[in-house]
C-alpha cells in the first residue's frame, strides 16, 4: 500500500525505512518537514529513466562498483570538501549525492580535516539511494529542485559530480531550493565542468558515443554560475577552478597508464570501447584514442597538477599516472 513515506525508498517498505530513519538516523528524521509530504507526493514523479539505474542498459552498477573498489586517488577532492566546509558547517545536504560517495570520502578524511559534519545524501534515483541506505548512510530519495527538508535547516548545501544531469530549465529551481533550506549565513556550493572544455567533451562525445546509456546533458559556464546564484538571492558569490585529476599507480609506466584508462572506461561504462583482449597493449591503444580528452588548455592549466597525461616514477616499482581534469566551482551565501 502506498503511504506517505513509500517514495523515500519503496523497496524497503515504509515501516523498515521509518525504523532506520528514527533509530539509526534520528537527526535526519528531524530535518524532514512532515507537512510537505502530502502535497509533495501529489506533484512528484520519480519513476523516470536514469543512466545510474541498475538496468542492463544503464551504467549505475558499473559506476558504483568501480568507484568504490579501484585504488584510484583523487588528491584534490579535499579542496572541494574544504570549500564546502568554509564556515565549519554542522549539517550538510548533498543534493545530487548518488550513493553517498562524497560523504564516505569525507569520513575517511577525519584525520586531516577533523570530524565530519552530518552529511545527508539526497538523490532522485532509486538504486543510488538504495545503495546509500545499504551502507547505513542517512539518505533520502527526492529531486534537488523540490525537497522535503525543513526551511532553514542546513548549514551548507552542495551540488557536485552530476550537476549537469539537472535539466537547464530546472537549475534555477535548484538554486532557489538551496536558498530555502539553508540557514541564514549558510553556504551553497555548485561544482561541474566548463562547457566546451576537454572534460565536458569527454561526457558529451566519449560517454555519449561509447556507453549504452548515452550522455546528452548541458554543462555550465563559470560566469553563468555566478550570475545564476546571485539572481536566486545569494550574496558574496564567487567562483574558482579546482583540479579534479585521476591519479593511478602501477608497477611500470605502461601498467599505470593501462590500469588508469581501463578504470576510467569501466567507471564511465564505455562498454562499446572495451577491447576484446584485456591486456596492457590493448588498453594502451584505447588510451591513444582518448588522450586528447585529458589535455588542459593554458587558460586552465594553472589549476591542475598536469596539463596533459603525465607519468612519474615515485619509487623503484611505483609509477604514477595523472589523467588531468579541471572542474569549476561557484559558491554563495544566504
Amino acid at each position: 500500500m502506498q503511504t506517505p513515506f513509500s517514495f523515500l525508498e519503496p523497496s524497503l517498505g515504509t515501516e523498515l525505512y521509518l525504523s532506520r530513519v528514527l533509530n539509526e538516523h534520528a537527526q535526519l528524521s528531524k530535518l524532514i518537514d512532515m507537512e510537505m509530504i502530502t502535497p509533495w507526493l501529489q506533484r512528484r514523479n520519480l519513476d523516470l529513466p536514469n543512466e545510474f539505474g541498475s538496468h542492463d542498459v544503464e551504467r549505475g552498477d558499473l559506476y558504483r562498483k568501480e568507484r568504490e573498489s579501484f585504488p584510484m586517488s583523487r588528491p584534490n577532492i579535499q579542496k572541494l570538501v574544504e570549500v564546502i566546509e568554509t564556515d565549519n558547517p554542522k549539517i550538510v545536504y548533498d543534493l545530487i549525492g548518488g550513493n553517498g560517495h562524497l560523504a564516505t570520502i569525507r569520513q575517511s578524511m577525519s584525520e586531516q580535516l577533523g570530524d565530519s559534519p552530518l552529511f545527508i545524501t539526497s538523490d532522485a534515483e532509486h538504486s543510488q539511494i538504495m545503495s546509500a541506505v545499504q551502507k547505513q548512510l542517512p539518505a533520502i530519495r527526492q529531486p534537488a529542485q523540490d525537497t522535503i527538508f525543513l526551511s532553514g535547516s542546513a548549514d551548507a548545501v552542495f551540488f557536485a559530480y552530476g550537476t549537469h544531469h539537472i535539466p537547464v530549465v530546472d537549475r534555477p529551481g535548484c538554486w532557489r531550493e538551496a536558498h530555502r533550506i539553508l540557514k541564514k549565513g549558510g553556504r551553497v556550493v555548485v561544482q561541474d565542468f566548463e562547457n566546451e572544455s576537454s572534460t565536458a567533451k569527454w561526457y558529451s562525445e566519449v560517454i555519449h558515443k561509447w556507453s549504452l546509456s548515452g550522455h546528452d546533458y548541458d554543462h555550465f559556464n563559470q560566469s553563468e554560475m555566478v550570475t545564476d546564484l546571485s539572481q536566486c538571492g545569494f550574496v558574496d558569490v564567487s567562483s574558482c577552478q579546482i583540479d579534479d585529476s585521476f591519479v593511478v599507480r602501477g608497477k611500470t609506466k605502461d601498467l599505470a597508464l593501462a590500469d588508469g584508462i581501463k578504470h576510467i572506461c569501466t567507471l564511465f561504462g564505455l562498454v562499446k570501447l572495451m577491447p576484446e583482449v584485456d591486456s596492457t597493449a590493448s588498453w594502451l591503444k584505447v588510451l591513444d584514442l582518448l588522450s586528447d580528452y585529458f589535455v588542459i588548455p593554458s587558460a586552465m592549466s594553472a589549476n591542475t597538477i598536469a596539463s596533459e597525461i603525465k607519468v612519474t616514477q615515485v619509487s623503484d616499482e611505483v609509477f604514477e599516472a595523472i589523467f588531468p581534469r579541471v572542474s569549476i566551482v561557484a559558491t554563495g551565501v544566504k
